[in-house]
């Protein structure tokens, strides 16, 4: 009994001893492993900003072999993609305009670089954004090192800045703003707790607002040929929506509204974001953030009127992207913030949730709209224009216009002489030009006022047709500039101008 009992204990006991030295071989592999990546070790690092050219990343680190490769990863703001370069030696010669050194000589001790360009429209990082980053170092050996991250905030390094934090949000300012530091501060907050409710969206990153105190700053700080600046309007602040970052000029009477602009810029992003979803167009996006300005003025409501009395109501919900002449965008953004207001009053702020989530899960604006509203855009677009005493649009003709044929000469034979059905060639003899003679020219009379009153007005010159400019980097607010053509509003009979009734304030009320 005892030898059956051992019998049939021996083949589990051996399995046992097998696999007890499978995971302490296993064990030892790994300790092995790491004591080999902890021989890894970087002493000392750094990144410093160098804005607007870019910034600079410096690392030390030794090892008892040779490191032969020094990568940083970075994940700029709250992009979902990360960056991932390889570092050189450092002070060595650049390679391209990407700032990498050529290579890294490897070393049981080396020093590694990286000047990462931000001076351009393709690699702009604005300024105040949060870079995440951390090094993998690996030996000859194969060992890697990765380091713990760490964060960096990526500044404006021609001033001082000093920071006021509520909570997620942020306000970094310089120079004796402190107060308007915190009045920016307050209607961010207020902004973020009162619109996102409405528009879906949820908070888990932080948002950073760079404040610059006047235009100069602020666009000396924007990318590179920013395309906004030139069309008759002075773009007076930013929201960068992937950095969960805002740049506004503070120093202009109208900086809490578009505070509350751009905010609302990032709150529409986190409620609507879908790498797979097409992207939002800028009429439904400007409408949205401007429904969101808790400080709105009443420029964009005239403006409106002005379209309406003078039949220049655009298709907005048929554009692509915003006009270029400096009044149209005053009106584009006018009839951007009627619309949504509009959708707000007559159906309820569940319904604009609604629509939203749809535009999230990826359905198309025409589907978002029929299933949130019950119609297409076509449809939304003419019951909105039948309340703002607009005349309905009628799309374009679906239908291809094919130009008239032109009917060709038929070509025959040849001959010197005439017969039938041939075409007779003249000789070759060179006639006497004739001569077109000169009119006498007539000389002009004199105007009297009677001529004067009898001529017929001039035409009018017909404008040049109105092109459409897709967005710049970032989502700007506009405000007319001091160039700016201003509009006529004689036919609705506002007797001061656009830039005086702008300074008149009036706060949105949303009724939830």
């Amino acid at each position: 009994m005892p030898f059956r009992l051992v019998k049939k204990l021996a083949a589990p006991i051996a399995l046992l001893v097998l696999v007890t030295g499978f995971f302490a071989l296993s064990d030892r592999s790994v300790s092995a492993q790491e004591t080999s990546a902890s021989s890894i070790k970087v002493m000392e690092s750094s990144i410093v900003s160098e804005f607007p050219e870019g910034y600079r990343i410096k690392v030390a680190a030794e090892g008892n072999s040779e490191i032969k490769q020094i990568a940083v990863r970075m994940r700029i703001g709250q992009r979902t993609r990360e960056v991932y370069e390889y570092m050189g030696d450092e002070g060595g010669e650049a390679a391209g305009g990407r700032g990498r050194t050529l290579e890294l000589t490897p070393g049981k001790s080396v020093r590694a670089e990286l000047f990462r360009w931000t001076n351009s429209t393709s690699n702009y990082i604005p300024p105040g954004t949060i870079i995440t980053y951390n090094f993998d170092v690996e030996d000859v050996d194969g060992n890697v090192h990765k380091t713990e991250p760490e964060q960096f905030v990526y500044t404006d390094v021609r001033y001082e800045w000093d920071e006021v934090t509520d909570g997620l949000v942020s306000v970094a300012y310089h120079g004796p703003v402190e107060k308007r530091a915190r009045d920016v501060l307050d209607t961010a907050k207020r902004t973020i707790d009162l619109i996102s409710p409405i528009y879906g969206a949820v908070h888990e990153d932080p948002i950073r607002i760079s404040m610059y105190n006047n235009a100069a700053e602020l666009v000396d700080a924007y990318p590179p040929r920013y395309g906004a600046i030139g069309h008759g309007v002075f773009v007076s602040g930013q929201a960068h929506t992937q950095e969960g970052l805002v740049m506004i000029e503070a120093g202009g009477r109208d900086a809490l509204g578009t505070t509350s602009h751009e905010i609302t810029h990032i709150i529409i992003h986190r409620a609507t974001f879908n790498p797979r979803a097409q992207n939002m167009p800028s009429w439904l996006n400007e409408g949205l953030a401007e429904f969101g300005n808790l400080h709105a003025t009443v420029g964009y409501d005239l403006a409106l009127e002005f379209a309406v009395q003078n039949d220049r109501v655009l298709p907005i919900m048929f554009m692509r992207g915003q006009p270029s002449k400096g009044e149209d965008i005053i009106i584009f953004y006018g009839q951007a913030r009627s619309v949504v207001r509009w959708l707000f009053r007559t159906f309820g702020r569940d319904k604009l949730t609604e629509f939203m989530s749809y535009l999230k899960r990826g359905n198309s604006l025409d589907r978002a709209f029929t299933r949130a509203y019950g119609g297409d855009r076509i449809a939304i677009t003419n019951m909105w224009r039948e309340e703002i005493g607009a005349m309905p649009y009628e799309p374009p003709s679906s239908e291809r216009v094919r130009p008239t044929p032109v009917p060709q000469r038929t070509l025959g034979l040849y001959s010197l002489t005439p017969q039938a059905g041939t075409q007779t060639v003249g000789s070759g003899q060179t006639e006497e030009p004739t001569t077109t003679p000169e009119a006498e020219p007539t000389p002009t009379p004199e105007p009297t006022p009677e001529s004067l009153a009898m001529a017929p007005p001039a035409e009018p010159e017909k404008a040049d047709e109105d092109e459409e400019v897709a967005p710049a980097p970032g989502s700007g607010c506009f405000a007319p500039a001091q160039s700016a053509g201003v509009l006529d509003l004689t036919g609705v009979a506002v007797v001061a101008g656009l830039a005086f009734l702008g300074v008149r304030r009036r706060v949105w009320t949303f009724r939830p």
